[in-house]
Order: structure tokens, then sequence, then C-alpha cells
């Protein structure tokens, strides 16, 4: 694994840098982008943050200082570095591929044990609860542990990422780490009001419609749960796709329920399936076998096929899976 030492050395050596995430990046990849941003301003750097897609990032972390970016399509600038963060797949870098492409050197920080493609420098520790953690000891690294707006950006990526320090990946590094981040001044219930305590009633009619659909396959005696929602019900209840997303959580918490997944039509068609376990069961293995990824109590796959026959065929064999494990 490269060391710190290596990484703010390679910073240093480039004149113009980049930082990028993933489509649809969550709190912890925002996080850990504006985190890598404020340590290299610290260094004398002015990098850039790009969005993959040509959509505004998440409204849910608009509170948050500096909440500044640039569409990877309009940036036609060459970096000295491109640096790749919570993500080294190049098929989930979205229009940040020709960025990459045409940059002098990349560097990736990540944290999933999917496995990186992506050249140049990596930094890759699937032990670390976020990717944000590791942004943190880097900045630890750098002599900047006591800035307040890295904390903060930091923070907000562990408590996401660890679901409140309530999952599976919430260990003595990550609280470690958080307690270290409240010293330098991030506040846990301002950033969790932030995130958590600002639900307009929609969403809750959203709840709502994602428990009417429920099922709870007989087959995997009650432990295995799935539900969707439409596009169509986020255009008819003014919602966002990243507004959507701490549903997942939703079916998660249900007595009973050790494995969940729910399936979420974006506009494109396209159909995203977010996978979450509290019993073992290895959610993140599971997806890989979907072309996805994640951790073994959080995980992802994409589907271009209809969001009926994704259902079926994905439930099918979670179903499978979890019975023969």
């Amino acid at each position: 694994m490269t060391d710190y030492k290596t990484i703010l050395a390679l910073c240093d050596g480039a004149a113009r840098v980049a930082i990028c995430g993933h489509i649809n990046p969550d709190g912890d990849c925002i996080g850990s982008m504006l985190a890598l941003r404020e340590i290299l301003r610290k260094r004398g750097k002015d990098p850039v943050c790009l969005l993959n897609q040509d959509q505004p990032a998440p409204q849910s972390y608009a509170f948050l200082p500096g909440y500044d970016f640039c569409y990877a399509s309009q940036y036609t600038a060459t970096p000295d570095l491109m640096v790749v963060v919570d993500g080294g797949v190049r098929k989930r870098l979205g229009h940040s591929v020709d960025v990459l492409d045409r940059a002098a050197q990349v560097l990736v920080i990540d944290h999933h044990d999917g496995g990186v493609d992506l050249p140049g420098t990596i930094l890759c520790d699937p032990r670390a609860a976020a990717c944000a953690l590791l942004i943190w000891e880097l900045a630890e690294a750098a002599g900047l542990a006591a800035d307040q707006r890295i904390a903060e950006y930091c923070y907000l990526g562990l408590m996401t990422d660890t679901g409140r320090f309530a999952y599976q990946n919430t260990d003595v590094r990550a609280l470690a780490a958080a307690a270290a981040m409240v010293k330098a001044g991030a506040s846990p219930d301002r950033l969790a009001a932030a995130v958590y305590s600002n639900t307009p009633l929609s969403y809750l009619e959203l709840e709502g419609r994602v428990v009417k659909r429920l099922v709870l396959p007989a087959a995997a005696g009650g432990k295995v749960a799935y539900s969707y929602v439409r596009d169509a019900d986020l255009a008819e209840l003014g919602l966002s796709q990243d507004q959507t997303e701490d549903l997942p959580q939703l079916l998660r918490s249900i007595a009973g329920v050790e494995v969940s997944v729910l399936f979420r039509e974006q506009a494109d068609g396209h159909i995203r399936g977010n996978l979450r376990s509290q019993d073992g069961f290895d959610v993140g293995a599971f997806a890989k076998g979907f072309g996805g990824g994640g951790h073994p109590g959080a995980a992802g796959i994409s589907s271009k096929q209809p969001l009926a026959l994704t259902m079926q065929t994905v439930s099918a064999a979670l179903i499978e899976a979890y019975v023969q494990a």
C-alpha cells in the first residue's frame, strides 16, 4: 500500500490537480473530494473537484462550506495529476475518464475491495470504514489534523459510510478518527441534523410506497427483503435521486430482515440495486457476480435491463445465495 508521504510528495510535485469521485456521489465521496481539495489548498495548490455526470452535486450536502464543483465534461485543462477518490473502477468515472486519459499522472485513493483497474499510484485499504478515513489520515500526515473544515468534511464521509456509526465497518480505527475529527472542531450533532433531520414530507410518502411494495420471499424465511422505487415516483413527489440515498437502510431496519436490496430506477432507465446485510452475509461478494461491488455489509449493482426483469433475476440469485450460505 502506498504510504501517505509518497502521496503528499506526488501532490506537491503537480502544478495542476483535478479530483473526482464516482458517479452518483454519496456522502463519503463528496466529503473525501472536498477534504482532499482543502488539504492541497493548504499546501499551495488550487485543485478543482469534478463531477462525472452533467447533473448538480447532491443537495443533501449543499450546507457544506465551499460546495462548488466543475462538470468533468466542461473541464478542458490537462492536469499534471488526476486524483480519483472512493473508487478505482473506470466504468464508474463517467466524463472524468476523458480527463484521466489526458492527465500526466493518476492517483487512486479507495477503500473498496472490488479491485482497481486504473493506472498510476494506488492507495487502497479495504479495512478502512470510509475513504474519508484515509483522507483524514493523509491530513494527519500533512500536519493538518487541527483544521476544522477538513475535519468536518471527513466526519461527514465517515458518518454516512458507517450508517451513523451503526454498520459492521464501525471499528476502533473509525471511532478513534471520529473522536479526533470532533477534537478538531467537527460538530456531530450539527452534521447529523443537516443530513438526517431535514426530511421533506414527500420523502415520507416515498418511504410508504417502498414499504407497500415490500417483498419478503418465503423461500428465505422472511430474512431477505426487497422493494423498488420508480423514477416516476420521484417526479410525482418532487424528489431528486440524491434524496433517496438513505432509503436502502429502511429495508435493512425491518425486524427479522438480514439481507435486503432496494431497486431504484434512474432517469435514463438504468436500475441501481443497493444491497445491505447485517448477519454476516457478504453482499459485496454477491454484487461482484452482477458487475458491481462494495463492502460485506453494503454494496451496489447496476443493470441496463428493465426493472421487473432486474428484480426477478437479482432477487432469485440473492435468495439462492443466502439460503446456501
